[in-house]
């Protein structure tokens, strides 16, 4: 019985011992349990900190942007209400809630009677002034418009504007305002019309156009630009240049300060796109703004190659006539005659006058064809001429196999006397270099015969038909009876001038030789130049110190 008391007591007691120890254990765990919780609540507790830091911190940040925002905002409007262009915002339901000065300026009215009496909402507004087309744009595509149309103002006329609509999105690309920008380009959409039509007509114009605008680039050409250059425009900039200063010396022009006068004209060569040589007038003018200062320059051009080369055509017929007047008359006897449209005869007191005549002309040319006889004539008679020229005389005229010429007119000189005689030598010369071919086949040797006389003698141009230079006189009949009375191949002079040039030729007196109506003449045969004087042997050449002579006289 004890025993079995003591075994319910110790079983008691374990139970007891069991229950206590799942107390304790329990215990333990919610302790254990509070403590976890504890410390989540601490961490809880300081990220709650955190976030409430920095939501506060952000909130400050967030009044500082608001601040920031607000001035500018402000600022905006101040600056906006000072712009010429209109601005009006919407909210984001199309709401108007603000415009600058700007708009009231533009549409004679205030933002709220706008707003009572016109519209006061997008939709509203693109009904009221056509243009609900391009606010659906805007909004459905999220992106600015921008267009010219004309509108009718409250107060019923019409202008045209230029118009942006721009949505304003916010950092997540939503769009929080509208706004509407308008600018009157009435008076540019006037000018822009004008241009046009100033266009249209210069585009048909036959003359070529260019504007340069007013730093003297190169803007605008038309389309008889490309009929006359051969290039588009950006063909010449490219090749010539770009500006106003390329462009004149590309037309060779020497005017290239072209600020210095409102115009500047002149007529130049220049080279088309294919290398064909034209000519063209240009005329470049300043066009002024309202407030006279250049806004362009304009540049006329006219194709003027047909008249240049008529012009030029004319002048080498004109040229072709005065070297044909010149051929027939002295130079200041031609010119007189162009000038005054008649000559006045003049006396010369000191000329010396020959003439040259070859002996069996008239018997050799019987012999001979007829080409053959002009074409001989033709061939010495330009010898002459060339000889004649060198010497300072001047040819009179032909007559037949004849040659007639004078030195000491139309200009005065004293030389003559000495030129003719050096001449008469040439002529000589040239004689006896062609005899032997010229006699061929007739067995008539040409001789040349030659007369010179120094004396007073009228000259001038008579007559209206054929008109030719001519002298007369006794000096002129002498000097034609000393030819007739010349031995063939020989140079006979007068006593006139024998006198003056004795001193350096070599002569032979002849005597006292009777000549048809004018009785007796004394006469002299110049044989040759003085051997101090001579450059050669023949004595046909004057020396260094002849020509030294001559050009004291």
């Amino acid at each position: 019985m004890v025993i079995y008391l003591l075994v319910i007591v110790i079983v008691a007691l374990l139970i007891i011992i069991g229950v206590l120890v799942r107390l304790l254990m329990r215990s333990n765990a919610t302790t254990n349990s509070l403590r976890s919780e504890n410390k989540q609540l601490d961490i809880a507790k300081r990220q709650a900190d955190g976030e409430l830091e920095a939501t506060i911190k952000a909130l400050k940040k967030q009044g500082l942007r608001l601040t920031e925002t607000n001035k500018n905002y402000h600022q905006l409007a101040s600056v906006s209400n000072n712009l010429e262009v209109s601005i009006l915002l919407a909210d984001v339901d199309g709401n108007f809630f603000w415009s600058n000065v700007g708009f009231t300026n533009l549409y004679k009215c205030s933002f709220t009677e706008f707003c009572n009496n016109i519209a006061d909402n997008i939709t509203a507004y693109g009904q009221k002034f056509d243009m609900s087309d391009y606010l659906d744009k805007m909004l459905n595509q999220h992106r600015a418009i921008s267009f010219t149309s004309k509108i009718t103002m409250p107060i019923g006329d019409d202008k045209w504007f230029r118009t942006i609509l721009q949505p304003i999105t916010n950092t997540y690309n939503n769009s929080i305002i509208y706004a509407i920008v308008q600018e009157d380009v009435s008076v540019l959409k006037m000018i822009n019309h004008k241009l046009q039509r100033l266009s249209m007509v210069a585009a048909k114009s036959n003359n070529s156009m260019l504007i340069f605008s007013a730093n003297g680039t190169l803007e605008w050409v038309n389309d008889a630009f490309h009929h006359i250059h051969g290039f588009t425009q950006s063909e010449f900039m490219k090749q010539v240049g770009d500006n106003l200063t390329d462009y004149l010396k590309w037309s060779h022009s020497e005017i290239i300060d072209y600020k210095s006068k409102p115009a500047i004209s002149f007529i130049g060569p220049f080279y088309t796109k294919d290398n064909n040589i034209k000519w063209k007038k240009t005329t470049i003018s300043e066009i002024k703004d309202k407030n006279n200062n250049v806004a362009n320059y304009v540049a006329i051009e006219t194709d003027v190659t047909e008249l240049k080369q008529v012009e030029q055509q004319l002048i080498s017929e004109k040229q072709k006539s005065e070297d044909l007047l010149l051929n027939i008359l002295p130079k200041e006897t031609a010119d007189e005659l162009k000038n005054r449209g008649y000559a006045t005869p003049r006396t010369y007191k000191y000329v010396s006058v020959m003439f040259a005549d070859i002996k069996n002309f008239t018997q050799w040319a019987r012999k001979v064809e007829p080409r053959d006889l002009i074409n001989t004539l033709q061939m010495l008679f330009t010898e002459f001429d060339d000889i004649i020229s060198r010497n300072y005389l001047e040819k009179i005229k032909t007559i037949g196999d004849a040659y007639f010429c004078a030195g000491g007119l139309p200009i005065h000189n004293k030389s003559n006397p000495f030129n003719i005689i050096i001449a008469a030598f040439e002529i000589q010369k040239i004689m006896h270099q062609v005899e032997q071919e010229i006699s061929k086949g007739t067995g008539m040797p040409w001789k040349m015969r030659i007369g010179i006389h120094t004396g007073p003698v009228i000259a001038g141009v008579v007559g209206k038909l054929r008109t030719t230079y001519d002298i007369w006189g006794d000096t002129v009949n002498t000097a034609n009876r000393l030819e007739t009375a010349c031995e063939p191949d020989k140079i006979n002079i007068s006593k006139a001038t024998y006198d003056i040039v004795k001193e350096y030729f070599e002569c032979e007196y002849r005597g006292k030789i009777e000549v048809k109506h004018m009785g007796e003449i004394d006469m002299y045969f110049v044989n040759r130049i003085k051997p101090e004087y001579s450059a050669d042997e023949e004595g046909t050449t004057p020396n260094a110190e002849f020509k030294k002579m001559l050009v004291t006289l």
